[in-house]
């Protein structure tokens, strides 16, 4: 098994209650933010199709750099930026990092 097939399997296993919670809400409020600096930094009020489409690319991007942005390793302390930047009620324990 790969690297990456070994982590996504052990990211499958971890997606108990709270932090699947935690990554649905993350993604979602990616979106929401793409959106809203989307149609400020083009001053738009309504989207069509195409708008739709680069916010959706924008907002993949901005929450997989927030996924990289800080590595977890586990052999060391860290705190989870991803998770605390939209949930910092969910302690990184609850969601087992």
């Amino acid at each position: 098994m790969s690297d990456i097939s070994e982590a996504i399997y052990i990211l499958q296993k971890a997606l108990n209650d709270a932090y699947y919670y935690a990554w649905q809400s993350n993604i979602a409020m990616a979106h929401i933010d793409a959106e809203r600096w989307y149609k400020k930094e083009n001053n738009k009020k309504f989207l069509n199709k195409k708008d739709k489409h680069i916010i959706a690319n924008n907002a993949a991007k901005y929450f997989l750099d927030l996924l990289k942005s800080n590595p977890i390793n586990p052999f060391k302390q860290t705190r989870c930026v991803l998770f605390e930047k939209f949930h910092p009620i969910i302690p990184c324990e609850t969601i087992g990092l």
